[in-house]
């Protein structure tokens, strides 16, 4: 019956395919060794090329050589190739500033991913079991993580470990062990009080289980399950709404209020922590208080800024919630101070806003185009070619379409309620004598305008550069 509920849960995961290349990670405690002993007893029913792999902690002297060498010789007795390894876990956690805890699971899973890559596994079976996820899932609630922590051990990770014992009980283990009649190593350092886990094993879920719910471990471990479950769905609903309500440029995460403030407050928190990963890479540091400090900025007056750790700001503006990282703003890296040429015909390339510009001229009737806030048409005959690109400059002027008369730069940024820190990054095209052409992406000057009279047109493009959206009037 072990077999099969063991069997039941790699068919159900798909942690593994027959014939396949397995690499068992043995200590010589009764878990791995059952989980490497289980692995030769189903070999009929699931066919695979084993391999034993063993990493010698030297955290316990004597005790640590003689499980290296326990488990060297019984791979030896079920014909299964052994790899032990040696490692100084106890200088590389002085060295680190790590737990011994810490720098012991660091080392093994470096040493795993190397070998499994040289010796060419498929897959690295692990023993954790139900109640490593129970104490696992327990100590993650005891330091208030959300979803994402209580998800807790998973069966496959990184398509290369897996845990087959996941859905059985280390008591169900042992007596798996004894009806074989299988020996195995006790570690000694697994009664060691200093460690938290062990306090928590040995400790507080007995207690737990003796006064409050005898099947305690099996309830962790499906809060477990369900929240990994959970987890994954919300991450994918918000991953698809940040991909159509965010804008990401280097250092910066956008997103339109007019799209963010209806949404209910879980799928703002997640859009949040979505952005500030995207920019940092990670989330580390960022906790809970800060998630709501966001949120609490978003419900404020237009201005709010909140302080993130590792140097972000968030911060809303008149139609846009951003958050970036320090230094991104007026100087930032869409400035363009000195201007860039932009041939006739030709394209250009503007790497800091993710931004191509090309330019042609134009055959066909006047009436026949089609403006749009990404694409502008001019007399050809009004231009002086070159054109160049470059960012706005004390008192730039122009005529705007549509509009009567001349208007500063900054006051046409002001009417449309543009971010101050947007406006030293927008684009400019000007011709060589120095006229303003257009406001990429917002307003085009209506003197260079095409008439029934333009004999020649040019037309000036924006598209977005590799997969990265731009920033647009929507007007």
């Amino acid at each position: 019956m072990f077999a099969e509920r063991v069997l039941a849960t790699i068919k159900k995961h798909r942690l593994i395919g027959s014939r396949e290349k397995l690499m068992v990670a043995v200590s010589g405690g009764a878990d791995s060794v059952a989980l490497l002993y289980f692995f030769c007893l189903v070999k009929r029913w699931l066919p695979l090329k084993l391999l034993c792999i063993h990493v010698n902690h030297r955290t316990r002297g004597s005790d640590s050589d003689a499980d290296a060498e326990f488990t060297a010789s019984y791979a030896a007795g079920l014909g299964v190739p052994a790899l032990i390894l040696n490692a100084d876990v106890p200088l590389f956690a002085r060295e680190q500033g790590l737990s011994l805890e810490q720098a012991g699971r660091l080392v093994r899973y470096t040493l795993f991913r190397r070998y499994a890559r040289i010796l060419g596994a498929a897959k690295v079976a692990t023993a954790h079991h139900l109640d490593d996820q129970a104490e696992t899932v327990l100590m993650k609630i005891i330091r208030g993580a959300g979803y994402r922590g209580l998800a807790g051990i998973s069966p496959h990770r990184e398509g290369l470990f897996i845990r087959p014992f996941l859905e059985v009980r280390r008591e169900e283990i042992k007596a798996f062990l004894a009806s074989q009649g299988q020996p195995w190593r006790h570690d000694s350092s697994n009664e060691n009080r200093d460690f938290t886990r062990n306090r928590m094993r040995n400790e507080l879920i007995p207690l737990m289980e003796e006064h409050y719910n005898p099947r305690i471990s099996e309830a962790l471990s499906h809060l477990g399950q369900v929240a990994a479950e959970d987890h994954s769905l919300l991450e994918g609903i918000a991953e698809a709404l940040f991909s159509e309500y965010a804008e990401c440029r280097e250092g910066e995460a956008s997103f339109r209020l007019s799209s963010l403030v209806p949404l209910p407050r879980a799928l703002k928190r997640r859009l949040m922590r979505k952005g500030i990963e995207k920019i940092k890479g990670d989330l580390e540091d960022i906790a809970f208080e800060h998630s709501e400090q966001l949120l609490d900025c978003l419900e404020g007056r237009t201005g709010a800024e909140v302080s993130l750790p590792g140097g972000l700001k968030g911060k809303k503006g008149y139609g846009a919630f951003r958050i970036f990282a320090k230094g991104v703003g007026s100087a930032g890296p869409g400035a363009l101070r000195d201007p860039v040429i932009l041939e006739v015909p030709g394209a250009l390339d503007l790497p800091g806003h993710r931004l191509r510009l090309t330019a042609e001229v134009c055959e066909g009737e006047p009436f026949c185009i089609e403006p749009t806030p990404m694409k502008a048409y001019f007399d050809l005959e009004k231009l002086t070619i070159p054109l160049f690109v470059r960012t706005r400059r004390d008192g730039d002027r122009f005529f705007p379409f549509g509009m009567e008369g001349e208007k500063k730069i900054k006051d046409f940024f002001i009417d449309l309620k543009i971010e101050r820190e947007m406006r030293d990054s927008i684009p400019l095209v000007v011709d060589s004598a120095g006229q303003l052409l257009w406001v990429v992406g917002y307003r085009a000057d209506g003197r260079f305008r095409v008439t029934g009279n333009t004999s020649r047109m040019l037309c000036v493009s924006a598209l977005p550069g590799s997969s990265h959206k731009v920033r647009f009037c929507e007007e």
